[in-house]
């Protein structure tokens, strides 16, 4: 074992808060297993995995009846209420100083609980919630890419309802943040995490972690319509503008064909990659800024 790993275990075991992770799933049959097992296999191991199943109609709850460890409880929903519900949900009954939370199709790195444990109770305590990059994965498990780096300037953004600094995911929030004031809104089915942010900004203090990435988040193809993504946009212009608007710009238009056009040629559909490459390369800078900031 090197040094490095001696001492980051050292640290780990002079920490000694309860962190609750909150795992939502529905439907996710297919990769919750691989979610479950990246989160049980933490470095840090005081934690406690709420997972609240939101009406799956697969065989999710199976799969969560296997699991054998006292750190999991599983609420399963009659009804699928949406994100925001569920988050909720595992908010009110955790018992944990720090929150932490994860998509059932993702897969958390293994030292991601303590590291951000470590930084939220060290040297940056200050802040009441911190955030971290994460890289990109396929359905078939190739790792690409990384999400982008955070700035001052992009929390200013968040506070004028322009921009998500980093995915809730990827972050640990301290638990008493979440007031009856602060929680995620259930009648927003898009952009929940969005509206979280932007109230919590306005009044907490919010830092990131630039040398650590929180795991892979998975992209899958089947989900990724651009279809969907112009209603994902629509529905984030009326939440920017309070509702006076919900026409996608020239630019965000370019900004979804290019993401398909990646996805595609990941999954190796090439051709069908090629028409949202040509109309993406109408704003050449931003696809040249794009790969750039991705890859490197």
């Amino acid at each position: 074992m090197s040094r490095d790993k001696d001492n980051t275990l050292s640290e780990l075991k002079e920490l000694d808060s309860l962190v609750s992770i909150i795992l939502p799933n529905f439907n996710k049959e297919k990769y919750l297993k691989r979610a479950l097992d990246s989160i049980l296999q933490q470095t840090y191991a005081r934690f406690e995995l709420i997972v609240i199943d939101d009406g799956s109609s697969d065989q999710s709850l199976n799969i969560l009846k296997r699991v054998i460890d006292p750190r999991v409880k599983v609420l399963a929903r009659s009804s699928n209420g949406g994100l925001a519900v569920a988050y909720n949900e595992g908010i009110s009954i955790c018992r944990g100083e720090f929150v932490m939370f994860w998509n059932s199709d993702d897969v958390m790195r293994q030292n991601h609980v303590g590291a951000m444990l470590h930084a939220i109770t060290g040297q940056s305590k200050e802040f009441d919630c911190i955030g971290s990059r994460f890289r990109y994965m396929t359905n078939y498990g190739l790792k690409f890419g990384h999400s982008g780096s955070w700035s001052p300037e992009l929390l200013e953004l968040l506070r004028q309802r322009r921009a998500l600094p980093f995915n809730v995911p990827s972050a640990i929030f301290k638990r008493k943040l979440f007031t009856k004031d602060l929680l995620f809104d259930p009648k927003l089915r898009q952009c929940e995490d969005f509206d979280f942010m932007h109230r919590l900004a306005l009044n907490h203090r919010i830092g990131f972690l630039h040398n650590h990435f929180c795991g892979y988040y998975r992209l899958n193809l089947e989900s990724l319509s651009s279809a969907n993504w112009e209603e994902q946009v629509k529905f984030q212009k009326l939440f920017e503008t309070s509702g006076k608007s919900s026409r996608p710009t020239h630019g965000d238009l370019v900004r979804i064909r290019f993401r398909r056009a990646i996805v595609l040629i990941l999954y190796g559909k090439l051709i069908s990659s090629i028409p949202h490459l040509i109309f993406s390369l109408r704003d050449p800078k931003y696809v040249f800024n794009r790969i750039i900031s991705r890859l490197f």
